[in-house]
C-alpha cells in the first residue's frame, strides 16, 4: 500500500467552502482503481493548513488517476482554493501499517 500525503495551504476564510467542495468531489476519487481510503485533516496549529492522506494499492494507481479525465473533475473545482500544495508518497516501514 502507498499513502499519498498532501500538505495543502488555503485562505482560512475559505475553509468551509474548501471542505464542502472536497466532500462534493471526493466520490470521484473513491471510484478510482486501486483506491483504498482517504482522510482530510485540518491542522490544529494553523487553520490555513490541511493534510490530505489518500491510500492506494500501488503508486501506479495514483499515477493512473492523475492522467485520467476524472482527475480534472476533482482538481478543477477544488484546486483554486489551494495557495500551496506539497505532495509526497510513502510506504510503511514500521508501525501498525507496516
Amino acid at each position: 500500500m502507498v499513502k499519498e500525503i498532501s500538505l495543502l495551504v488555503i485562505d482560512p476564510k475559505e475553509a468551509r467552502a474548501f471542505e464542502d467542495t472536497y466532500r462534493q468531489v471526493a466520490p470521484i476519487l473513491r471510484r478510482q482503481p486501486g483506491y483504498r481510503g482517504d482522510e482530510l485533516l485540518r491542522v490544529l496549529e494553523n487553520p490555513a493548513e490541511y493534510v490530505l492522506i489518500v491510500e492506494w494499492e500501488r503508486a501506479e494507481d495514483h499515477a493512473g488517476f492523475v492522467r485520467s479525465a476524472d482527475f480534472r473533475l476533482l482538481a478543477d473545482p477544488w484546486g483554486p482554493f489551494q495557495k500551496q500544495a506539497i505532495v509526497r508518497h510513502g510506504a510503511a516501514v514500521a508501525g501498525s501499517g507496516g
